[in-house]
């Protein structure tokens, strides 16, 4: 997905069109010597999909025998046709199966990424409640980070938040 955005100067870049960088995950793409530009959140912001359709069949698979793509909708609140075309795209990658009855398994590399996505949302949205954050802005917090700490910064919080407990 790339969107035309408002004119915007880029006044130390030169002159050479078009011209791709890329700021926090972010690829800006100069389109024209008066600035104008276009940004991709593309990548970014499917990656965070894909983690976040594969922990929520995680989540539905330890409370329901049978995880399907309404179980899904319902538990998102998006739309069926957004979760099948979804899912599709899971078991296109080899993060899941579905059977002809419709049922979703994860594989085992959909269910490393998912049980990964877990355990940081669990880690870091209980640390921010013991912080004194609300629940609500706890969870809706550690979603947003759980995306973006890299393995050896969450690694270091999870071993001073274990510690800390003694």
């Amino acid at each position: 997905m790339v969107r035309l955005l408002p004119v915007f100067h880029l006044l130390s870049l030169t002159p050479l069109f078009p011209l791709n960088f890329v700021l926090r995950n972010v690829t800006i793409q100069v389109i024209s010597d008066r600035g104008d530009y276009m940004m991709s959140y593309t990548k970014h912001k499917s990656e965070e999909s894909v983690q976040d359709y594969l922990e929520t069949i995680l989540i539905l698979s330890s409370r329901l025998s049978q995880v399907r793509s309404i179980d899904i909708a319902t538990e998102l609140s998006y739309s069926k046709p957004s979760v099948s075309v979804a899912m599709k795209n899971l078991r296109n990658n080899g993060y899941i199966t579905v059977s002809e009855e419709g049922y979703i398994r994860l594989t085992e590399t959909g269910k490393k990424i998912a049980e990964t996505v877990y355990e940081k949302h669990t880690v870091l949205s209980d640390w921010l409640i013991r912080l004194g954050v609300t629940p609500e802005v706890a969870v809706a917090d550690a979603c947003k980070m759980e995306h973006d700490i890299s393995p050896e910064s969450f690694e270091a919080m999870k071993l001073y938040i274990l510690n800390s407990d003694k």
